[in-house]
């Protein structure tokens, strides 16, 4: 015998898909809230208890084998699971105050570490949007710098497109204020179908950090490789460094090796290192 469903026919209501949007909105939302929440009463506390580290990735001449310096990674320590990548304790807090806080620790740490690397490798951090939209950045930045005695010129920060696109007076300011101060800018995400390349040209950018699609597009054939060509050309035009992310095999370093791409890091080089580690293979190259 069939089941009768839950109401009588005449008592169901079917919503508009208006309605449906407005019931499920408010509810993501709130998800989204106290997902955002969570994360920061996690990170405060790694924070406070001494359960975040730094790993380093090696970026490394491609023409010659030699360490050029090494990409600070935050890693954060838990009691069952070991040590933890940021995708597993840092998602959608890039607009949170805590970024700030975690940022300015990662600077720090970073150059207490790399004052005591071998010159001149250099020592390259991401920055969040938030940071550079902070009016005490740069005050910041002269602290840790004038505390840890590390040379500016050693100090690389890497930026995101949306940096560069954001024309409020703060961004504007920290930007030229660490070029003025001698530290070297990156860009995350490059390639030669870049929308802004022209205006890339006032940036005195150091370094082109290949977006990693690029990198894995060695094995798509000729159209693939000719995009990959074209965008180690631009960046060399545009006067900076090109360095390949995400660099996995032989085959992925041989071509970008003989397209003339300068650095790379990934796998291929060896995993993330910690900082006894990476001291050690900065003193064999």
């Amino acid at each position: 015998m069939p089941h009768s469903p839950p109401f009588p026919a005449a008592s169901r209501v079917i919503l508009p898909a208006s309605t449906l949007r407005h019931e499920v909105r408010p509810h993501s939302e709130r998800h989204d809230t106290a997902e955002r929440r969570r994360v920061t009463r996690r990170l405060r506390h790694a924070l406070a208890a001494g359960d975040l580290q730094l790993h380093y990735q090696p970026l490394v001449a491609l023409q010659s084998g030699q360490i050029r310096g090494a990409e600070a990674l935050v890693r954060m320590r838990h009691h069952r699971l070991g040590l933890l990548s940021p995708q597993h304790f840092m998602p959608g807090v890039e607009q949170a105050d805590i970024i700030l806080e975690l940022g300015s620790w990662l600077v720090e740490q970073a150059c207490v570490q790399a004052v005591s690397w071998p010159e001149p490798a250099r020592i390259t951090v991401m920055l969040a949007l938030r940071q550079l939209q902070h009016r005490k950045f740069i005050h910041q930045i002269l602290e840790r710098l004038g505390r840890t005695g590390i040379a500016p010129e050693r100090l690389e920060f890497v930026l995101t497109e949306a940096m560069l696109a954001d024309a409020s007076a703060n961004v504007t300011f920290n930007l030229k204020a660490l070029q003025g101060l001698g530290i070297s800018l990156a860009l995350a995400n490059f390639s030669a179908g870049h929308a802004k390349l022209s205006a890339l040209r006032h940036m005195r950018l150091t370094t082109l950090r290949l977006d990693r699609s690029l990198t894995h597009g060695v094995d798509d054939g000729p159209a693939s490789n000719a995009m990959i060509r074209d965008a180690i050309e631009a960046g060399h035009d545009l006067g900076g460094t090109t360095l390949a992310e995400n660099v996995d095999t032989k085959r992925q370093f041989n071509k970008l090796l003989k397209w003339g791409c300068d650095e790379g890091q990934g796998h291929y080089f060896g995993p993330p290192l910690g900082a006894a580690q990476l001291v050690a293979r900065l003193g064999q190259t």
